[in-house]
């Protein structure tokens, strides 16, 4: 894939979800990438990691940035809610026990927007202090 050229934007890198199509390959973000997307940090990572069944390889974005596709379990991409999925790895990102009240209120609140049976199933496939956090969450509703 080559990057297009817009007359007034400039060059224009093709998504991320476009390389994972192209790859016939299942993508689902980590770290820092996860947390932004949650609103759990205004950090913008200039290194993403995406977690893949496809070709592990890094990609670098003229030096600025670079989306590094490491190779994965199948049960990791085995998520049915995509917010679910990024909780799970914006909690590892963040520790054991360590977010904060506000971070733990934000996902609360996404919570809320996901079926509770589509969650309990999915963190059949987290660590157990990441599916007892979340269960924590949903009690306290």
């Amino acid at each position: 894939m080559y990057p297009e050229i817009d007359k007034e934007i400039g060059i224009i890198y093709p998504s991320i979800k476009k390389i994972a199509k192209q790859e016939k390959a299942r993508i689902i973000p980590t770290g820092a990438y996860a947390l932004n997307a949650l609103g759990l940090s205004t950090q913008v990572p200039m290194r993403v990691v995406f977690l893949t069944d496809g070709t592990p390889r890094m990609i670098n974005i003229e030096g600025k940035a670079s989306i590094n596709f490491k190779k994965t379990a199948p049960k990791y991409l085995s998520f049915k809610s995509k917010l679910v999925s990024l909780m799970v790895f914006a909690l590892r990102e963040i520790g054991e026990n360590k977010a904060t009240a506000e971070q733990l209120a934000q996902i609360k609140k996404l919570l809320q927007n996901e079926k509770q049976e589509i969650i309990i199933n999915d963190l059949a496939l987290t660590p157990a202090w990441v599916k007892n956090s979340i269960l924590k969450l949903l009690q306290d509703e």
